[in-house]
This record gives C-alpha cells, structure tokens and sequence, in this order.
C-alpha cells in the first residue's frame, strides 16, 4: 500500500525492506551481539545497555529490557551496521523535529561499528498542517486526526501536493491551505508557475520562426527583459546550492520568482511583429524560461504542460 502510495506521487523507494525482517533474520540480535563482543554494551540492573555515552551521547541506553524485549534502538544498531555496510560514503536518515536527541545515539552506532560517525546526515523534518479557508481541515474518514498522502493527493492532486510540500525548508513548521491548493489563480504557487511555462510555448507557437536566435541583447532593454535575463543566468548556481544544502525548497522559489518575472515580460514585451533583432531576443528570452521552468519542475516531479 505505502508503495503504490509513493508511486502515485512520483516517489520511487530503490531498496527497502520491513522492519520486521530484521528481526526475523537474526540482524537485530546479529547487532546487538556485536556491540557486546566489541565491550560497547553491558549488562545492567538486569537489562542490557549500549554505552553510547563513550561517543558522545549524554547517557547510556538500553538495548533489552529486563523482560527481555528489544528496545526501538536495537533495532537502530541493525539498521544502520546494515546501511554502512553497503558501501556508501554518505548515509542519510529522516527523523521528526522532536528526535534530536536521537542524532547522537545514530551517530554512536555507526562509530561503535567502526565507521565514521560524520557520514550521517539526520535531517529533521517539521510538522505539516492542513487548513481549510485558515482552520485546521478535517480531511480524514478514519478516526482520530492523521491524514495520509493519499488523502492528500485525492484532494488537491499530485502537482499541488508535491510543489506546496516541497515550497518550504523541511526545518520549518508548514501550513497547507488546501482551498489555496485547489485555486487556478496566480495566488497558487504550482498554477503559477505552470502557467508561465504555458506562456511560453504559447508565445513560440505564434511566431513564424520560433527558433529564431539572438547572438547578442538590443542595444537597449525594457527592465522586463533585464529581470528575466538576469533570472536566467542564475538557475545553475541556484541548482547547485539546492543540492550541496539538500534544499528543494530553493528550486521552487527560483521558479516562482522567474514566474514572477515572466508573467512581466509577458504583459510588457510583445515577440510577435517586433523589429528582428527585438523579437529574436525576446524568443531567446522565452525558449530559456521554458527550458528552465519545465527542468526546475522536473526535478521536483512536478509536470510542466504546454497549454492551460
């Protein structure tokens, strides 16, 4: 279920596995066996406990309880000895905002197996909530007050719901407004966007030679134009940020604002019937903003159509 949910909104998932398996193939204990045989765990008040405090950690935590059960950190150690060892350089795992303190004991796993703590990266992922005209929506039919993807996705689309999701850093606390979601206006960001994209094929259908080039800029601009030149040449340092600090965000609001400044270029500066040199400038300008556009919605899984 949770893969076809995915699928739905253009996740895919390479490798995964249930959590119960690693304690069905002996992993769990397989770790646990190992931070023993290492001197990293010992028995105490008849519970077993992982030293984390010698890397770190503000104290140390149990691994079994006096019962007997495993604890959720157990199964951690199995996870993550598992993850190292497949060879990467750079290990990531995503926790709730209220899991920090979680980081220092993910970390002391990786060092008690002898790797490199500094290979994780634990980005913390805030809460979302759903609005409806300013108050928190009731979208669910289950009872209680989780709402799933695919609720989402059912409500508002997979483009809105992806773009809105990834519109804000995973750092902050995020408000959805669902009727926002749902608008065809420029108030919604993805329909804005989109639409600007639209634009573009809209004004290159229209020209007898819409691949007409410009070697070089009129000797003077409309300031329409020089906003959105100066856009354009900012997309591969604005991509390249966004994946060195893991922020999608940052394409999203790239795209917005070369949106912004599109829809400007469109109301001011007409490509059709202009003086050669102005109108194979203008199309240059406008074949760039549809080739950055649909690449900044690509990567985030977001479709660009030619008409709307």
């Amino acid at each position: 279920a949770i893969a076809g949910q995915l699928e739905r909104v253009r996740t895919g998932i390479d490798t995964w596995f249930s959590e119960a398996s690693l304690h069905a193939d002996g992993r769990v204990e397989a770790g646990i066996d190992a931070l023993v045989d290492s001197g990293d765990a010992y028995e105490k008040d008849d519970a077993l406990w992982f030293a984390t405090s010698r890397y770190g950690d503000e104290k140390d935590r149990v691994l079994r309880r006096s019962d007997g059960d495993t604890t959720y950190l157990a199964a951690d150690v199995a996870y993550h000895l598992d993850k190292a060892a497949r060879g990467s350089d750079r290990l990531i795992t995503v926790l709730g905002a209220d899991h920090h303190g979680y980081i220092a004991r993910l970390r002391a796993i990786l060092a008690a197996g002898g790797h490199d703590p500094e290979m994780l990266e634990v980005p913390l992922v805030q809460l979302v909530s759903l609005l409806e005209g300013g108050e928190a929506a009731k979208m669910s039919k289950r009872a209680g007050t989780v709402v799933t993807l695919q609720d989402l996705v059912e409500d508002i689309g997979v483009d809105a719901a992806r773009f809105f999701l990834v519109q804000r850093s995973h750092e902050t606390p995020f408000d959805l407004d669902l009727r926002l979601a749902r608008e065809q206006s420029r108030e919604n960001p993805v329909y804005y966007v989109q639409y600007a994209h639209a634009r573009t094929h809209g004004i290159l259908a229209q020209l007898d030679d819409p691949q007409i080039t410009a070697d070089e800029a009129p000797a003077e601009l409309d300031a329409a134009e020089r906003a959105v030149a100066i856009r354009l040449t900012e997309w591969p340092a604005a991509v390249a940020e966004a994946a060195e600090k893991r922020a999608p965000h940052r394409v999203a609001a790239y795209l917005m604002e070369l949106a912004g400044e599109f829809h400007a270029f469109y109301h001011r500066c007409r490509v059709k019937d202009e003086p050669l040199p102005v109108q194979a400038f203008r199309a240059t300008l406008t074949r760039g903003s549809a080739a950055v556009i649909a690449a900044g919605l690509d990567l985030l899984a977001v479709e660009a159509p030619d008409r709307m």
